[in-house]
């Protein structure tokens, strides 16, 4: 998994997070430091091989 962000709608979005590849149940938590301006924001993800899997996705804005 990758979250982006852009100010103008992915024209030239910006990685701010990437996720390890996974093989079984795992779970990781990242943050972002500093000022992020932008307004879009996206998940995006790569799955290979025939298994299925589920994804829980949230965004927050924490203490300064």
């Amino acid at each position: 998994f990758t979250v982006e962000s852009d100010a103008t709608g992915f024209a030239t979005p910006t990685t701010r997070i990437t996720f390890a590849a996974a093989t079984a149940a795992t779970e990781e938590w990242k943050s972002v430091s500093g000022a992020i301006t932008d307004d879009f924001w996206r998940v995006k993800w790569a799955r290979t091989g025939g298994a299925s899997f589920k994804a829980v996705v949230a965004f927050g804005i924490g203490p300064a």
